[in-house]
């Protein structure tokens, strides 16, 4: 979802809503494919969701590496 944010934020609030009631009855495959426009079996897929995070820790772990010997 964050890249979503990220590429289109008007975007995402037209999918965040619809996501949130279809949460509640629908699977977790269902709504990746439905409102990711993902596929949830697919590495690749998983791969990017994780990639902001890896981001931000590397780049925390620069801004950090000299405070704590």
């Amino acid at each position: 979802m964050y890249s979503t944010v990220k590429q289109s934020k008007a975007a995402f609030s037209d999918q965040f809503e619809p996501l949130l009631r279809a949460s509640g009855r629908a699977s977790i495959e269902e709504l990746v494919e439905q409102y990711l426009n993902g596929e949830p079996d697919a590495v690749a897929f998983w791969q990017d969701a994780l990639e902001p995070l890896r981001s931000a820790i590397e780049l925390y772990l620069q801004e950090t590496a000299g405070l704590v010997d």
